[in-house]
């Protein structure tokens, strides 16, 4: 994966609790890619998800997964597929 690619969370991302602010349906463009820290890293311009720390409800359309304290705003590999 690249910057400019068009990517939607995986089985396995939908899972986790890091990604619970994305909706499941969302279709993102990769507009970071990090390697620095030994793995891949992915910052990601989600087309209907918002990133509040606090989840405030007025802010958002749709009912995000668990808890804000678990929420990040970098993917993993795994957490994305590409887009067909």
């Amino acid at each position: 994966m690249k910057v400019g690619d068009l990517v939607k969370l995986s089985a396995y991302g939908k899972k986790v609790k890091r990604t619970g602010w994305v909706k499941d349906d969302d279709i993102g463009v990769i507009i970071k890619h990090d390697t620095k820290s030994g793995w891949a890293d992915y910052k990601i311009m989600w087309n209907q998800s918002v990133w509040t720390h606090w989840g405030s409800p007025s802010s958002r359309n749709y009912i995000p997964r668990g808890s804000f304290y678990d929420w990040q705003t970098s993917f993993d590999r795994r957490d994305l597929k590409h887009v067909r």
